[in-house]
């Protein structure tokens, strides 16, 4: 299977999406900075509901990577559907739900490391920041703390698991357009504010969301099997 993820990274350019994560990565951290000691919030309302840095943070880089993970899918799974290039790969002596399965891993290890990354790398920057600036948003995290960093790895597992739903919703129409439309609405759903209505901590959300996309996933890989590629 290792074999195969490297493979599929390599046949799909991983390092023009190692760029666009690095340039990602630069433009959410200046972003960040500013925001958080230069600018803060003018609308007393949104202060309010946007109170501390690790909201901030973890909804820019939840947002941007589960979008760009939907891109991926698109670009390494849906495609391969869409161009019927995955008619000549199930046609090798290997399992198509490894060949699947393969792809799909890819995009998800790629992306689970890429946004630990990020926030690390944001949060560790707004951290050395705070030491000679006054921040316009409480701290609200503690980078030297071990509990930290479990909770970076933990949001970022859910939120990589979730763009596999947008996977699923891609599959069925056999379409990168709603694969990444599907993303953009469960960024919006998970992180967005609607008439001032947000899912913004609301555990339970997340949580099903996760759990339903690995179920989902995990049906179609094994599906694979027994249907003609169409």
């Amino acid at each position: 299977m290792l074999k195969l993820i490297k493979l599929e990274m390599k046949k799909n350019n991983a390092l023009k999406y190692i760029g666009y994560t690095a340039l990602a990565i630069l433009s959410l951290t200046a972003l960040s900075i500013a925001f958080v000691f230069f600018l803060g919030f003018d609308d007393q309302e949104m202060a309010k509901d946007m109170a501390s840095v690790s909201f901030f943070v973890e909804m820019l880089t939840s947002i941007v990577f589960l979008i760009f993970s939907a891109v991926m899918h698109s670009a390494f799974t849906i495609n391969a559907y869409k161009n019927r290039t995955m008619d000549l790969m199930f046609s090798y002596p290997i399992k198509r739900k490894k060949i699947l399965g393969s792809k799909i891993l890819a995009v998800l290890v790629f992306n689970f490391i890429s946004i630990i990354l990020a926030q690390i790398i944001i949060y560790g920057s707004i951290y050395i920041v705070s030491l000679y600036l006054q921040p316009a948003l409480p701290i609200d995290f503690n980078f030297l703390n071990i509990t930290f960093y479990i909770s970076v790895i933990l949001n970022s597992l859910m939120t990589i698991s979730i763009s596999l739903l947008a996977l699923f919703i891609g599959m069925i129409k056999k379409s990168p357009i709603a694969t990444v439309v599907a993303s953009f609405f469960l960024a919006a759903l998970l992180k967005g504010n609607i008439g001032g209505f947000s899912f913004e901590g609301n555990v339970l959300l997340p949580m099903v969301l996760t759990i339903v996309s690995i179920v989902f996933t995990f049906i179609s890989i094994n599906d694979v099997e027994k249907k003609d590629v169409i």
